[in-house]
């Protein structure tokens, strides 16, 4: 004879209760600590190159183009490689001509870090010695709920400069 609906059901409920009991008594991964409150961190970047589909090196965009752009991330200017950086830029301008904010790029910018990623974004100038000001506006593992500013000075081969850049991170927190 077989075995009936209300033992089925029981020995169901019992396996159940035992997974969840189980789950319960598993210890959780542990969570990744977050950007440090007030913290700086400043990287560096090499072979910061651009790439705009059927544009010349040196060929400033036109309003409307859309480039890409990245580069490798370094702790110290001459020394190993801890991430990679990449953009998506967005030209605001004719060449050689800017908003009148001064603004001539809008700019969504990804470090990859070992620890986890950093969104940061924000409008940019067309001056290669300058510094250009970005929204750290996210980021994931460690940097989860970052936020913040990113003073970035690009200097694109493309456009003149040396495939160089610095990027200083400055994390924050509290409400406006």
């Amino acid at each position: 004879m077989g075995t009936s609906r209300r033992v089925l059901i029981r020995r169901g409920l019992m396996t159940a209760a035992g997974l969840i009991g189980l789950k319960a008594a598993t210890p959780a991964p542990a969570a990744a600590a977050p950007a440090a409150v007030g913290s700086t961190l400043t990287l560096y970047g090499r072979r910061w190159v651009g790439y705009a589909h059927g544009k010349r090196p040196g060929e400033l965009p036109a309003r409307g183009d859309r480039l890409v752009t990245s580069g490798d991330l370094h702790a110290s200017p001459g020394g190993d490689k801890v991430g990679e950086f990449h953009a998506a830029v967005f030209s605001l301008g004719a060449p050689g001509h800017i908003g009148p904010s001064g603004a001539a790029s809008l700019e969504l910018h990804t470090l990859e870090l070992p620890e986890g990623s950093i969104i940061a974004a924000g409008t940019g100038t067309p001056d290669p010695d300058g510094a250009d000001v970005f929204a750290i506006i996210g980021g994931t593992g460690r940097f989860t709920g970052a936020r913040g500013t990113c003073v970035a000075r690009q200097r694109y081969r493309e456009l003149g400069g040396d495939g160089t850049a610095e990027l200083i991170l400055n994390f924050v927190t509290g409400e406006v």
